[in-house]
């Protein structure tokens, strides 16, 4: 019905903005299956396969000091990108997102901590070398 369809256009137009605690449940659902679908390790090859030429890494950023002038829709680097989607945990608000998140999450941190430990055991970490 119309109604129906309203909704479903309104999810589509909205679902990749921030939450807003105005949005129908259809957005709701489609903005936590839309972050569920970039999260974990995958998110490398998706960001490398659709931000050609954007940088792996910048030695001089990290989760404990990352480039101020970042954000996920303006990253510098794909690192930077992953770094952004922790974020998105708090920002679930269904159950079954928030259920289905939890092992993605730990391996996202998983990854990037082993990042962060290879840069530190060939010496690119701490920045300045």
């Amino acid at each position: 019905n119309e109604r129906e369809q309203a909704l479903v256009l309104e999810a589509i137009v909205e679902h990749s903005k921030l939450n807003d605690p105005k949005d129908n449940p259809v957005t709701i659902i489609l903005k936590d299956a839309d972050r569920l679908a970039n999260l974990g390790p995958q998110y490398f090859i998706r960001d490398a396969q659709h931000e050609e030429g954007l940088p792996a890494i910048d030695p001089r950023h990290s989760i404990s000091n990352p480039n101020p002038g970042a954000s996920y829709h303006n990253r510098k680097t794909v690192y930077e990108g992953a770094v952004y989607t922790l974020e998105w945990e708090a920002m679930l608000r269904t159950s079954k997102a928030r259920k289905i998140s939890k092992k993605r999450f730990k391996l996202m941190r998983k990854c990037l901590k082993d990042i962060e430990d290879q840069l530190a055991e060939v010496g690119l970490r701490p920045y300045p070398l």
